[in-house]
């Protein structure tokens, strides 16, 4: 859910407490539910590397 290099303010930390944890994960969901019936993301993105063939 969040990009490695993204600053403590746009992900989840354990001082965060649980909470929180919960509301990213529900935001998360809600907004990749949205993409898969629109193709438009909600929010910010991280860059994605092209997917390769196994």
């Amino acid at each position: 859910m969040w990009h490695p290099d993204d600053p403590e303010t746009n992900r989840w930390v354990f001082r965060d407490g649980l909470g929180a944890l919960i509301d990213h994960v529900a935001l998360h969901l809600y907004r990749e539910a949205h993409w898969r019936e629109t193709g438009e993301w909600l929010g910010p993105e991280a860059p994605h590397s092209p997917k390769v063939a196994a």
